[in-house]
């Protein structure tokens, strides 16, 4: 089993779950990587991503696994589905496991970045925060959302939250366009990115990269990674 660590930015932000996998699945064949297909009626390439941020957010810490049948180490995976992925795809890591990750169902939060300058007044003030609420305006729908911001630090020029994410989530869209109407902010959800994924480990949270690191018997890193 194989799980793929790559970045979806640029254009790519515009580019739906879905068609996120699609590319996924040509990438792999374009390769030269056999992959193992589902048992059904209508087979289909088993991959398996991690849940879907909203449409428009940069995502730098996106995750896909996949049984892997061709005789490959993660290195040739890695150059192989490098040279063959599209430009808004940057693959940043290989990690063989002896069975499937399922990241998509243990990431517990994930962690972003929002540009945009706001005053030391509405700093302080998203910065003050304990008890929220979140109102949805496509749906009316009110939620209480305080427990779920697992930290917030707001600066003049960006903002940095973790969130809950995974079965219990906060959509960082909906977060940002409350801050806009509570604060007169002006955050926009192509401003947002969201950095890492994280595990819930015990007391602390690790991320699902370290999860990754502890599990594999074998990866394969982009150099690009380890030099920044």
């Amino acid at each position: 089993m194989i799980t793929l660590q790559f970045k979806r930015t640029g254009d790519g932000v515009f580019v739906p779950h879905v068609d996120v996998l699609r590319s996924l699945n040509r990438t792999f064949r374009r390769a030269d990587i056999e992959v193992e297909y589902s048992k059904g009626f209508n087979r289909h390439m088993a991959l398996k991503l991690t849940q879907p941020i909203p449409f428009g957010v940069a995502d730098e810490d996106c995750y896909a696994s996949a049984k892997v049948i061709s005789e490959l180490s993660c290195e040739e995976i890695f150059h192989r589905f490098s040279a063959s992925c599209p430009p808004f795809i940057a693959l940043t890591g290989v990690y063989e496991t002896e069975t499937a990750p399922s990241l998509s169902g243990i990431i517990n939060a994930s962690s972003y970045r929002v540009s945009g300058k706001i005053t030391d007044e509405q700093a302080s003030k998203i910065n003050g925060i304990r008890d929220y609420t979140v109102t949805n305006k496509k749906t009316g729908e009110t939620k209480e959302v305080g427990e779920l911001i697992y930290s917030v630090k707001a600066e003049k020029e960006s903002l940095n939250l973790t969130l809950a994410f995974g079965n219990v989530n906060l959509r960082i869209d909906l977060l940002i366009e409350q801050f806009n109407a509570d604060f007169g902010t002006q955050y926009s959800v192509t401003d947002a990115v969201r950095e890492k994924q994280y595990i819930k480990d015990g007391e602390k949270f690790i991320t699902a990269e370290e999860y990754l690191e502890k599990i594999c018997r074998a990866k394969f890193i982009s150099k690009e990674r380890t030099t920044v």
